[in-house]
């Protein structure tokens, strides 16, 4: 969760930032992080993107990949559904 948030305070988006954590975190893609914790890759992409409520299969594994609470990550998924001009 730190990286992620670091790389937020530094002007990237929310979604990118948790792609490129996890590929620090030697999974490239969202399909090798699904694929990882049995989870459907394109329910985990609309997921990271914002497009909706995240499940607590896919809050689950980004915590055992990037760390974090629920909360943490709940609400930094949430803030990812809003639009960029709420947010800026």
């Amino acid at each position: 969760m730190l990286k992620v948030k670091k790389m937020i305070d530094a002007g990237t988006s929310i979604p990118t930032a948790i792609k490129e954590a996890l590929a620090q975190e030697g999974l490239p893609t969202i399909d090798a992080f699904a694929s990882k914790h049995g989870l459907i890759r394109a329910a985990v992409s609309n997921q990271v993107n914002g497009n909706v409520r995240p499940t607590d299969a896919t809050i689950t594994a980004l915590i055992a990949e990037l760390g974090g609470t629920p909360d943490e990550w709940r609400e930094l998924l949430w803030l990812a559904a809003k639009p960029s001009s709420i947010t800026a």
